[in-house]
């Protein structure tokens, strides 16, 4: 059995409370309520949630990255991917048909089911948070491809090609003042996207940078959404504040590094301990399930909706979604089967045999 890394759990805890977060504000149709008659702290709040817990995603990519690179040099390539992969498929499958059953499916609602079934493989159907996990299973057969060259090749060499893709996060700025070609004919179209993260958490597991450098810039990147507004830049938010953006990834590497920082070789106690192990273990589950208990359950509580303080709101259905999906996760782990329905299993099941 592995050691648990605990700084690993913790970003993995905090990954998972921010994408609660991040989904927990009830959506505002626009065309019922025209986003600029939002009362202004709402508005502020809504984009600062979003923003704030951006990081989120960045943080689960670069943990896997972390985890995963490079994999063992003994371990045949079909071995790896069907150890790693039955992990994901299972849960694809299963939150495809359920977001399906339910009508959660927004992106392709008007197209036949048999179309949506046949898509799986190349695009996620259901629920738009399964994006995350078709980006994941590209990674994770990047993994023995990618592992033999960093078994072997220098700090400098990996730094160079995170320089590369860094570059790619300022496309969004550089448009204003450059022809872009980001296209399969960019010449660094191969530099760009996901992958970067997942060498990112490699490479900060092994190395580190100045906290005296990213603190600063992390603390700048923070007012630049109201910037965007106030002074006119009318950058389009999700493209310039989003996942694959410079502000996002500075927040996220000033994260894991802090983390890191704090908590490498320390151990936690008492109900931190229990907390962090618990939320970690559960983190697949908690990320798949939340949105369905979150917006079928949460959000028409009658006491909730009637909360006429959207911000107490929003952390009220970030407690109880908190709560109420961690305690499901908990039930599902104790059930056979669990580790291809959530991605863990645990050691005490309902049913165990008693001595």
């Amino acid at each position: 059995m592995k050691q648990r890394i605990l700084y690993y759990d913790i970003i993995r805890t905090l990954a998972c409370l921010m994408v609660i977060m991040m989904h927990s504000p009830y959506a505002i149709p626009k065309e019922t309520t025209p986003y600029e008659s939002v009362p202004v702290v709402v508005a502020n709040f809504l984009g600062a949630c979003s923003y704030l817990t951006t990081p989120c995603v960045p943080l689960f990519f670069m943990l896997s990255g972390a985890l995963l690179l490079p994999c063992r040099v003994d371990r045949p390539v079909f071995t790896y991917v069907n150890k790693c992969l039955k992990r994901l498929i299972c849960p694809i499958f299963l939150f495809t048909a359920v977001s399906l059953y339910f009508g959660l499916d927004l992106d392709m609602v008007n197209r036949p089911l048999w179309y949506r079934i046949i898509s799986i493989p190349f695009s996620y159907q259901g629920h738009g948070i399964l994006w995350f996990l078709y980006v994941l299973v590209g990674l994770y057969l990047l993994v023995p491809i990618i592992s033999p060259w960093l078994r072997q090749t220098s700090k400098q060499s990996i730094e160079l090609y995170l320089l590369l893709w860094c570059v790619s996060l300022f496309y969004p700025y550089l448009a204003r003042y450059v022809w872009l070609e980001t296209s399969t004919d960019g010449i660094l179209y191969y530099f760009s996207g996901y992958i970067g993260y997942f060498l990112l958490g490699y490479y900060l597991r092994e190395y580190d940078i100045s906290l005296k450098v990213m603190i600063p810039l992390a603390i700048a990147c923070i007012p630049l959404p109201m910037l965007n507004k106030v002074c006119g830049w009318n950058y389009d938010f999700y493209k310039a504040f989003w996942y694959l953006s410079a502000p996002v990834a500075t927040m996220s590497v000033t994260i894991f590094l802090i983390i890191k920082k704090i908590f490498i070789g320390r151990t936690l106690s008492g109900l931190a301990e229990k907390f962090v192990n618990l939320i970690s273990n559960y983190s697949l589950g908690i990320y798949l399930t939340h949105v369905f208990i979150m917006r079928l359950i949460v959000w028409n509580l009658p006491f909730v909706v009637n909360i006429s303080n959207y911000i107490v709101q929003t952390f009220v259905i970030f407690c109880l979604t908190l709560l109420m999906t961690t305690l499901f996760c908990w039930i599902l782990s104790k059930l056979p089967f669990s580790q291809y329905v959530i991605g863990y299993k645990s050691n005490t099941p309902f049913f165990s045999k008693r001595k």
